[in-house]
């Protein structure tokens, strides 16, 4: 990869006074759909579609139309979101494990530097489990380090199946019974109600708003316009961020590969659009190919905040402004098993650049190379076309070098089972055992 030395966000960007950068610190909003791929949408392309408040933040803001998931089921990218790792480096191999506490995680690095972090709908990260839960108040995670910063507003749900109706809880015992077809608006009115609070209190907040799904993608767009007016009667919108994204794209039974588990643009090219009024020019696109890793450690860069060294992910935060040369050349993507459940078969290597899609498969050596400018479905694997040869010779070098650069050993999902497991808690991953820069390590055996 290519990368230019990253400006850090400081008084050459932000020329006020440090005292006036504490009083003035940028709040951000995160809001993340779930199964809504690129396409969908109406500033992607798609005329059918009615998300005229999802465009107008590509319109008020910047769009990232190559933004990648690094792994294509959502409790993965989840925690590769709030790590600025990849599943092989956090070790959230399948979606039913809890993600180790010992990461210095977005929310913890903010709440040291005095934001308050809230966080409203689905979590997915301490307790997870199919079919129905067994024990509600396992459905919950506790306060403490397992929230990973988040220790503002609680709202927050783990995966239950609930006939498609789940619960959040707003603190250790307040549970709250989310109505599927009215889950978006019910999660809206918590972060609006909350919003308002900040507004008075003029802290520095760091909010998510994470939906659950839903197949009516205008409901949940008439749920931004929502949120978007309400940052604006609140007075919150010239020194608030707002980034919207999906955590999954939606299949929709296209191509042949098992849901969840496909390295294809359906599946693995989401939203990506941030509006910071005055700061980030209205109406940018950028083809980077920036992906989940890298959004951590550029939110870090934006608000100014500093983050450990020992993440996957780069600071981004320039390329939201001016022209610059620190764009990655292509996003590596990683799936290191079946989705839920301890079984092998699934797990693929791949490289998404601006024109190529290249993925290996572990299971039958198998090798895919799409052309997405020419064959945007992509239907057709090219991998035994010579006129591609010198583009899968320099695709299959990057994979090298970066399963090499991550120490991702590519192994099948049962061997990390018992290699980096014990029951649900995840103990190492690739580069061994997980250590806190922030603070003390906390026992894994001794979580709450």
């Amino acid at each position: 990869m290519k990368f230019a030395a990253v400006c850090v966000f400081c008084l050459v960007a932000c020329p006020w006074s440090v005292a006036t950068a504490q009083v003035q610190r940028p709040n951000v909003i995160i809001v993340i759909a779930d199964q809504l791929r690129y396409e969908s949408c109406g500033y992607a392309g798609d005329s059918a579609a009615a998300t005229p408040n999802i465009d107008r933040l590509a319109t008020e803001g910047m769009s990232f139309d190559n933004y990648m998931l690094n792994s294509p089921e959502q409790t993965v990218a989840q925690a590769t979101l709030w790590t600025g790792k990849y599943a092989s480096t956090h070790g959230m191999i399948i979606g039913t494990l809890r993600l180790n506490p010992n990461h210095d995680t977005l929310g913890n690095l903010l709440t040291a530097k005095g934001y308050t972090c809230d966080y409203i709908g689905r979590w997915q990260l301490r307790v997870n489990h199919t079919g129905l839960p067994d024990s509600r108040k396992k459905e919950f995670s506790p306060t403490g380090p397992c929230r990973l910063g988040f220790d503002g507003l609680w709202a927050a749900g783990d995966l239950n199946q609930n006939n498609g109706n789940p619960i959040i809880v707003s603190d250790n015992s307040s549970r709250i019974l989310i109505n599927n077809s009215g889950s978006h608006r019910q999660l809206t009115d918590l972060a609006i109600g909350r919003l308002q609070q900040h507004a008075e209190s003029k802290r520095p907040f760091a909010m998510v708003v994470s939906y659950f799904a839903s197949v009516d993608t205008p409901t949940l767009d008439d749920q931004v316009g929502n949120l978007l007016r309400s940052v604006e009667v609140s007075g919150l919108s010239h020194n608030t961020i707002v980034m919207f994204t999906a955590d999954q794209g939606a299949r929709f039974d296209a191509n042949t590969q098992h849901a969840k588990t496909s390295f294809r643009d359906l599946h693995m090219r989401v939203p990506m659009l941030i509006r910071w009024s005055g700061r980030i020019p209205s109406g940018r696109r950028s083809n980077a190919c920036i992906s989940t890793v890298d959004i951590m450690p550029t939110i870090c860069g934006m608000l100014g905040v500093g983050y450990p060294g020992k993440i996957d992910g780069i600071d981004l935060s320039d390329a939201t402004r001016v022209d610059c040369s620190c764009e990655p050349d292509f996003a590596f993507l990683q799936n290191m098993g079946h989705r839920s459940e301890w079984q092998d078969g699934f797990e693929w290597r791949a490289i998404r650049d601006q024109q190529f899609t290249y993925a290996r498969c572990l299971a039958d050596d198998a090798e895919y190379l799409f052309d997405n400018r020419s064959d945007s479905g992509q239907v057709t694997n090219l991998i035994a076309e010579s006129g591609f040869a010198n583009d899968l010779k320099r695709l299959r070098q990057w994979t090298v070098e970066k399963m090499l650069a991550t120490q991702d050993q590519f192994k099948p999902c049962t061997w990390y089972r018992k290699e980096w497991t014990d029951g649900q808690a995840i103990l190492r991953g690739a580069r061994g055992e997980f250590h806190r820069d922030l603070g003390d390590d906390i026992p894994v055996d001794d979580q709450p």
